[in-house]
């Protein structure tokens, strides 16, 4: 856009010559020559007009009105705090802060950075709300319905008013779309029994599940992972648990814990009195959160395996199902023993050739290596779970709480909390939180 046409030659820096700054030095008496001659362009008159142009009642109208900050004026002029503030802001904050009025000592803290431009007061490049436009601000900021912490920093690029972080916090806590919606909570810190079963058989886990219309009860040790599978008639019912399991403690000797999770079978008054009965502990875990009932899960998907392939033909073939067990009993676990090991001292004898050497007990000379083998597995497992994980704060008798709904993850329920309860409350000293033991989380 130049009237000139330059053309860039190369010259040595020997060559430059250096500018001589004192040349541009204001002189004390200027010539005649020197004083700027009156501009008269009519485009600069324009301009210099419409940017000083005041309407009827005295407010400067600006090239492009802004319909949004009209009404902060608006809203501000009947604000007598706006205006108390404002005056304050030209007259100058007094030395201390219980001189002022006390609807302004909320200011106290950022009057270094408190200005008035155009009528309205700024807190840096913030704009200070008056206190009738606060709330609708508020649903403005919310109207992408995102969390707390993005709705402040969104808040923190245009508007300003003393607590303006609580009322965020206390908007997008009642809006009830958020609740419904919001993610899960996070997993707490792993837990775990302190004290392990000594003994084979001790404690114990069972569950159910299904394939190709049929129904499989699993029963495993927790020590040494040996598992039994029965097949279950067309009707799990509780009266056939009963049967079975009083078979399998005749065989494996009678437990001192069962774990199961909470099905109509487990949690049935026949079951309780069998138990009863027999000295059982029964502890269930948690509805809508398997993993409580881990250790029986992680069988039923693997024994889950077997039973699928074996009725690959359409039918259950039973040489095929005992053969995958056979060999589950035999496969080591990650500590180095297998649960033919634990329970036997020695593997079985199965299809797979084995030499006699392989029933030499060896394994159980490194006994000890095995169980460090298995104390820094769990440590692992312990240590990988909770990079995740975070403790949730309890719940307290009376309050009131939404209730995540277990099938669409939303939370569309509410409840009370009626009683204390549970393992996690036993050993903090809390609440039950039921997002910890029943997957459908409560807050």
């Amino acid at each position: 856009m130049s009237l000139y046409s330059f053309t860039a030659t190369w010259q040595k820096g020997a060559s430059h010559c250096i500018p001589d700054a004192l040349s541009r030095a204001p002189v004390c008496d200027p010539a005649p020559g020197d004083e700027a001659a009156e501009v008269t362009d009519a485009l600069h008159d324009a301009v210099v007009a419409a940017l000083t142009a005041t309407s009827e009642d005295g407010i400067l109208v600006a090239p492009l009105q802004d319909r949004t900050l009209d009404s902060v004026r608006a809203a501000a002029a009947r604000d007598p705090e706006y205006r108390e503030l404002r005056d304050v802001i030209f007259t100058g904050f007094p030395e201390h802060r219980h001189e002022l009025s006390p609807a302004l000592r909320p200011y106290w803290g950022v009057r270094s950075m408190l200005a008035v431009d155009d009528g309205l007061i700024v807190y840096g490049a913030r704009l200070v709300i008056p206190s009738s436009l606060r709330r609708d601000v508020l649903h403005r900021l919310h109207d992408a319905h995102q969390g707390m912490e993005k709705t402040k920093r969104r808040a923190r690029l245009s508007v300003y008013w003393p607590g303006i972080d609580r009322d965020i916090c206390n908007t997008v806590s009642a809006c009830q779309s958020c609740r419904q919606l919001a993610a899960s909570h996070q997993n707490e810190p792993l837990w775990r029994d302190e004290a392990r079963p000594t003994r084979a058989f001790e404690s114990v886990s069972a569950d159910y599940f299904h394939v190709a219309g049929r129904t499989y009860l699993v029963y495993v040790d927790r020590l040494s992972g040996w598992p039994y599978v029965t097949v279950c008639p067309r009707t799990a019912s509780a009266d056939h648990l009963v049967t079975q399991l009083r078979q399998l403690f005749s065989q494996t000797g009678v437990p001192a814990v069962l774990r199961t999770d909470g099905g109509p079978q487990f949690a049935s008054s026949t079951l309780r009195r069998f138990l009863d009965r027999w000295g059982v502990l029964h502890e269930m875990s948690s509805p809508h959160y398997a993993r409580s009932n881990g250790h029986a899960e992680a069988t039923v998907k693997t024994v889950k395996k077997i039973v699928v392939a074996a009725s690959a033909s359409g039918r259950l073939d039973d040489d095929l199902l005992d053969r995958g067990l056979l060999e589950l009993r035999n496969t080591p676990r990650a500590d180095g023993r297998s649960p033919a090991q634990i329970l036997f001292g020695h593997p079985l004898r199965s299809g797979v050739p084995t030499h006699h050497r392989a029933f030499a007990p060896e394994w159980q000379r490194a006994a000890d290596a095995c169980d460090a083998r298995a104390t820094a597995l769990r440590h692992d497992v312990r240590c990988y779970h909770d990079a995740t994980a975070r403790p949730l704060s309890g719940l307290r008798v009376g309050s009131h709480v939404d209730v995540q709904n277990a099938e669409s993850g939303r939370w569309d329920r509410t409840g009370v909390i009626v009683g204390r309860a549970g393992r996690r409350a036993a050993r903090a000293g809390s609440v039950e939180r039921d997002e910890l033991e029943c997957g459908c989380g409560a807050r």
